[in-house]
């Protein structure tokens, strides 16, 4: 729960202070540049103010060793000379001038003080003589008038029961001069502990609210976002720094060189500012009672104003401050009026807080006109400021009880929730990685090496296989929203989902178990593959059955009738060798004998072989409508495969293409596969080259190539080709699509290709598009034993 700071108790100590310093100030009236006092006034710690008329000499400089040459005038002190008449002539606000004031008392060889405020704008005290101290440096002229404010407190021995006090006094600067702030007289030691308390005071109201600023500024910065505590943080800061350059000016008199241009400007600027960040903080704190077009206009006044007052000689902002009182006063009245709206809308903390901003905008307004001569009492800023941050704070600490109230009421009902919620929930420490706080679900309960998880690493409380994901995951820059699978196996096998969420500091990692899910789709995706399965069964059934009756038997037919023929020729020859001799030339049907017996036996050769392949076609239907996967039989030699398969259709790549090139890698090493079924493959991707090639003018390129790096057997069939686009190309594997139905083509060439590479262990690849050939590109993986 948010407490009051310790230090706004030292506001409360700063009030009684304050309030100390001025109990035992007694006022008297000085007549005509006399104060007759007696020994009943004197006790050693009370003080006098030395109000009433004194001497008042007009562009003169007149001293202890010079006399006046005029006689005097009589002016009321404090006050501003400009408000002095005489013979119906009143006297401007730039110019010189001496005060003087004759003190008489009853005691003899004594020790005194006075006290002096802010004289306007430069000034130099004499006492009895002698000269006392300077603030600035007070002159006949502009050029060599220097302004300083600088209260001052100034100790002395008289040995005379008669005092004389005489004051130079000069300004150029501001719409008035002279002394328009009291002087207080008394024994030294009053006028010590009086300057001690002010001072004191001063610096115990700025440790406070320099302590308030920090503590909410820092309560910004850690998190709580809220804009009042930001403007209040700031409102405190600046009123801090106000506080170091007004009152006693504790700044200046440490630094008394500084500058008296900048230090009256930010005096200024400390009201412009401190009412736009004040109306800012009412804004957030009661935004349904602001109008936010106001508060832009309260902001952008102040701001103007501010850099007015920054750019512009002090005459001249001096004499807009005037009109910047009726606009001050218009603008409190708006922010009371919020506050009073506040309470109507019974927004928590407004009527305390509605005092607090009463007396700050009083004691704002009546410094103000103070400071103008306008009226005539004292400085309560500090006093505004004080009770208006004790004020604020209580606001705040109602406003937070009860939102902490609803707060826990929050957290009950977000506690059942999550109580309620089947995953498993971890926040970790994003750069410890330790956990902080959890939430396990009951299916993780068995995984766990310890129930307590607090301040324990991951993998000090879950097995390896499933520490070692998650960890790894976290050593990754980009966490945010990452989803990663986790299996395990007891006796049946278990998924889990886990996805990290980083947030600032922290990592939010929530485990799901999705054992069920992934059990569905499988079951799904096995459900679907039976459907496809069943299809293909029901579509190759009737066709296989064709096949193997209307193929088959003429298959057979062939090959016994082969192999007769063989026989029958091979006795042909033997019987014409025989009749015939070997030196005689013979010719049958335009050939020589025996280049016509070779072709014959070649023939015989390629009747077989071809029966053969039709065999295993017919076979490769009913494996591909069995599911059934062929089995390597030896190690073959790919380019051979190659080159069969080119000799099987030669007439068909003669008809399509005169550019018919092979660039077979010499150094393939073997491959264990099926030789013939190979051969179906590349005879039915080289006839479909040649099918695509538009005339013979198109070329087509077989390549094979072994990659050593990989340990890879590349073979390409490129053809220059009308091409396929994508969509042909998704589907050209998929049994019974084809581009050539018209033309009697069933759709079963390229499946069965892509099977059987498949079985052996390869992977096929088309590469095309419409227009610019098609490259088709076939990659067998070596294993181990199978390294050249």
């Amino acid at each position: 729960m948010r407490r009051t700071p310790p230090f706004i108790f030292f506001l409360f100590l700063s009030f009684f202070t304050l309030f100390n310093c001025n109990s035992q100030q007694k006022n008297t009236l000085i007549e005509k540049g006399i104060l007759e006092l007696k020994d009943s006034y004197f006790s050693e710690s009370e003080l006098i103010s030395l109000n009433g008329t004194w001497e008042f000499y007009w562009n003169q400089f007149t001293g202890p060793k010079t006399l006046p040459d005029q006689a005097p005038a009589y002016i009321s002190v404090p006050g501003s000379w400009t408000a002095l008449q005489k013979d119906g002539m009143s006297y401007s606000a730039n110019g010189f001038a001496t005060y003087r004031v004759l003190i008489k008392t009853a005691r003899a060889r004594h020790y005194w003080g006075i006290k002096v405020f802010d004289i306007c704008t430069a000034s130099r005290i004499f006492v009895n003589g002698e000269l006392m101290a300077t603030a600035g440096n007070p002159a006949k002229s502009q050029a060599e008038n220097i302004p300083l404010f600088l209260p001052l407190s100034l100790n002395f021995y008289s040995e005379s029961p008669d005092i004389e006090i005489i004051i130079h006094v000069s300004n150029y600067y501001l719409h008035r001069g002279g002394l328009w702030k009291e002087i207080v007289f008394g024994t030294a030691k009053a006028v010590n502990q009086f300057q001690n308390a002010q001072v004191g005071f001063d610096l115990l109201v700025f440790g406070a609210l320099l302590s308030m600023s920090i503590y909410h500024l820092v309560l910004y910065l850690l998190g709580k976002k809220d804009g009042e505590t930001l403007f209040f943080g700031l409102f405190c800061l600046l009123m801090a720094c106000r506080t170091l350059i007004t009152g006693q000016r504790f700044l200046i008199s440490q630094f008394p060189e500084s500058s008296w241009f900048l230090m009256h400007r930010l005096e200024l600027i400390s009201i412009y500012l401190g009412l736009g960040i004040y109306s800012g903080f009412l804004k957030n704190l009661f935004p349904q009672e602001t109008n936010r077009s106001i508060n832009r206009v309260i902001f952008f006044f102040c701001i103007g104003y501010s850099v007015f007052t920054l750019l512009l000689p002090p005459t001249w902002f001096d004499s807009s401050f005037r009109v910047f009182i009726f606009l001050l006063i218009s603008m409190c009245s708006y922010t009371i009026f919020i506050n009073i709206k506040a309470i109507i809308n019974k927004r928590v903390g407004s009527p305390i807080l509605f005092i607090g901003s009463l007396i700050l905008v009083a004691s704002i307004i009546n410094d103000v006109l103070y400071s103008q001569l306008l009226i005539q009492s004292m400085y309560f800023t500090p006093l505004g400021f004080i009770i208006f941050i004790i004020c604020s704070e209580f606001t705040f600490n109602i406003r937070y009880i009860l939102a902490e109230k609803e707060l826990k009421k929050s957290e009950e009902k977000n506690k059942a929730l999550l109580e309620a919620y089947p995953d498993t929930i971890l926040l970790l420490d994003k750069y410890t990685k330790k956990i902080l706080e959890y939430k396990i679900n009951f299916n993780l309960l068995a995984l766990l090496g310890s129930l307590d998880l607090k301040q324990k690493s991951l993998d000090e409380v879950f097995p390896d296989y499933f520490s070692a994901p998650l960890l790894e995951a976290l050593a990754l820059k980009n966490i945010n929203q990452k989803a990663i699978e986790i299996q395990h196996t007891n006796k049946i096998q278990h998924y889990y989902e886990a996805r990290l969420v980083e947030n600032q500091d922290k990592i939010l990692i929530i485990i799901r178990n999705i054992t069920d899910k992934k059990n569905i789709e499988k079951k799904l995706a096995l459900q679907k593959e039976q459907l496809i399965q069943a299809d293909k069964l029901a579509s190759l059934g009737t066709l296989v059955a064709g096949v193997a009756h209307e193929i088959n038997n003429p298959n057979t037919s062939i090959l016994l009738s082969s192999e007769i023929h063989k026989e029958a020729w091979t006795w042909v020859f033997n019987v014409i060798e025989e009749e015939f001799s070997t030196d005689i030339p013979l010719s049958i049907g335009n050939m020589h004998y025996d280049e016509f017996k070779n072709e014959m036996e070649k023939s015989f050769e390629r009747i077989v072989r071809n029966s053969k392949r039709i065999k295993t076609i017919v076979e490769e239907l009913k494996a591909f409508s069995r599911k059934e996967i062929g089995s390597a039989t030896e190690i073959i030699d790919l380019n051979q495969v190659i080159l069969n398969s080119i000799a099987q259709i030669q007439q068909i790549i003669n008809k399509h293409t005169h550019h018919f090139t092979t660039e077979l890698d010499s150094d393939l090493p073997g491959y264990n596969a099926d030789a013939s079924r190979l051969e179906q493959v590349f005879t039915n991707i080289i006839k479909n080259a040649c099918h695509a090639l538009e005339d013979t003018s198109k070329a087509i390129i077989i390549t094979s190539k072994y990659i050593k790096e990989s340990n890879e057997i590349h073979i390409e069939i490129i053809d220059q080709g009308i091409g396929m686009d994508e969509d042909t190309i998704q589907k050209i594997t998929d049994p019974f699509f084809t581009t050539k139905r018209l033309d009697g083509g069933l759709g079963l060439g390229l499946s069965i290709s892509n099977k059987i590479i498949k079985d052996h262990g390869g992977q096929i690849e088309f590469i095309s598009k419409p227009g610019d050939g098609t490259r088709v590109r076939i990659v067998f993986s070596l294993s181990e034993g199978e390294k050249k």
